[in-house]
């Protein structure tokens, strides 16, 4: 399944570049089986953003594992629990979002993606007040490269935002198959990109295609037993947009 669906975002990256377009056809017609990527669901935090959240402090003091799911943990304490750990969370969130600064390639990338009206959305597990701020950094940050970034100023940077208000969220398919359905779009049309094994799972389980952004993190969470592979990995956004723009050549797995 992960060798098809890579061999399809090779194909749909074909397609974005403006080749092989006249043999673009559905999964499962007979022709060419170009799938085009009609919208690309991101994660926020490490992902579009470079990765200062302290999730290591976050489980210290919540007094859980490492590696254990955040947002699991606290969704399923009584009330009163919940509500000490969540101001826990909101906490150390606050103190990142005052670092808060743009991943290298964001806007070059999110501009691409407009210019071949690819829709785009947003999808984080951080709150809804985190989200709003990260989205008027990216607004400030394309004020002073509009000439550059032209099909970008143009249009709104991102026709979804789900953040973790939304319930259930990643790792669940919940999410994702919610924002395909806004969209109108099979989930096979949609590239999920995020540096977590939850972005991965989320969009595996929904039938999309993923792209996992690696950093130290993400790196050990590849590998973590029952996760599921990614369809592509990649070490920067500029990468991304570098496989986006044009054909991969991807060699059969012995």
């Amino acid at each position: 399944m992960s060798l098809l669906y890579r061999r399809e975002l090779a194909l749909a990256s074909k397609w974005l570049k403006g080749e092989g377009s006249q043999q673009m056809t559905d999964r499962g017609t007979q022709g060419s089986g170009f799938i085009p990527i009609k919208g690309v669901i991101f994660d926020m935090d490490g992902t579009l953003t470079k990765p200062i959240l302290n999730f290591a402090e976050m489980r210290r003091q919540l007094g859980i594992k490492p590696g254990s799911d955040i947002l699991t943990h606290v969704n399923s304490l009584p009330l009163p629990d919940k509500t000490t750990a969540l101001q826990i969370v909101e906490s150390i969130e606050e103190e990142a979002n005052r670092k808060m600064e743009l991943q290298p390639g964001v806007l070059e990338l999110l501009d691409f993606l407009a210019s071949k009206s690819i829709k785009r959305g947003l999808l984080t597990r951080n709150s809804k007040s985190s989200a709003e701020l990260f989205l008027a950094k990216l607004q400030e940050s394309l004020a002073g490269s509009a000439a550059i970034y032209s099909s970008l100023t143009s249009v709104k940077i991102f026709s979804q935002v789900v953040t973790r208000e939304f319930q259930p969220n990643k790792p669940d398919p919940a999410p994702v198959s919610h924002m395909a359905l806004n969209w109108e779009l099979p989930a096979e049309n949609i590239l999920v990109v995020g540096d977590d094994k939850a972005d991965v799972i989320s969009g595996h389980k929904a039938g999309t295609m993923t792209a996992l952004l690696l950093n130290d993190a993400s790196k050990a969470s590849e590998l973590t037993p029952g996760t599921p592979p990614c369809d592509i990995a990649i070490s920067s956004l500029h990468q991304l947009l570098e496989h986006l723009q044009k054909p991969i050549i991807i060699k059969p797995s012995d």
